[in-house]
């Protein structure tokens, strides 16, 4: 197990992206560390998984067909208040500069910002980041964009 140690015991991480390569390499770099791992290859089934199971984190593709990662980000809110639950941590998952969709972000209470190609060490940080945000259940946003 990596550097987190127990804080990734037992966290159920949702990786969403319709690229079956960065699926792949972003579970395996997370299950490495410790963190059970599911994936979703569209927005569509995501929020239907996030329906059935609660997350410590999403990593969430932008850019995907059908459903965009912003507007899964936002059923995915509406949802949690229709279901009582605590928001889940959503990280942004894109090639973009994260200037460019900031104010889209903001308006979808997605937490920090994950850049591709993904850095191991990055990936690693924001969802350990995301763990303790849902853990503590304070509900805020943290960022890893500075």
């Amino acid at each position: 197990m990596g550097e987190s140690g127990s804080l990734t015991a037992m966290m159920r991480i949702l990786v969403v992206d319709d690229d079956a390569d960065m699926r792949r390499l972003a579970r395996r770099t997370l299950e490495d560390d410790g963190y059970l791992v599911d994936v979703a290859g569209d927005a569509k089934t995501a929020v239907d998984m996030i329906r059935r199971a609660e997350y410590a984190a999403v990593l969430m593709d932008l850019q995907m067909p059908e459903m965009d990662g912003f507007a899964a980000a936002t059923t995915i809110r509406a949802m949690e208040r229709e279901l009582n639950r605590e928001p889940v941590p959503i990280f942004p998952f894109s090639s973009e500069p994260p200037a460019e969709n900031r104010p889209r972000r903001e308006a979808a209470t997605m937490s920090g910002y994950v850049v591709k190609p993904v850095e191991r060490e990055e990936l690693l940080r924001a969802m350990e980041l995301g763990v303790r945000e849902r853990s503590s259940g304070c509900g805020e946003s943290v960022s890893i964009e500075d």
